[in-house]
C-alpha cells in the first residue's frame, strides 16, 4: 500500500499524533472498535528526550482515547 505513496505523507502517517487521526476515523467508519483502537494508541511509542516512551506518556500520563 505504501508502494508509490508521497514520502512526506508516509513520514506524517508515522507520527503517532496522525495515526490517532487515522484511528478514529476506522473507529467512526466502524471499520475498527473504539476499544482496540484505544489499546494501540495506548501502546504506542515515541523517541523522547529521555529515550522511548509510551506515546501517552508524552501528554503528562493521561490517557489519550480515540
Amino acid at each position: 500500500m505504501q508502494k508509490g505513496m508521497d514520502p512526506e505523507l508516509l513520514k506524517d502517517l508515522a507520527h503517532p499524533r496522525y495515526q490517532a487521526f487515522v484511528l478514529s476515523d476506522c473507529v467512526a467508519e466502524d471499520i475498527l472498535s473504539e476499544k482496540k483502537a484505544n489499546a494501540f494508541l495506548a501502546a504506542v511509542e515515541v523517541s523522547s528526550e529521555q529515550g522511548t516512551v509510551l506515546y501517552n506518556n508524552t501528554f503528562g500520563c493521561k490517557q489519550m482515547n480515540i
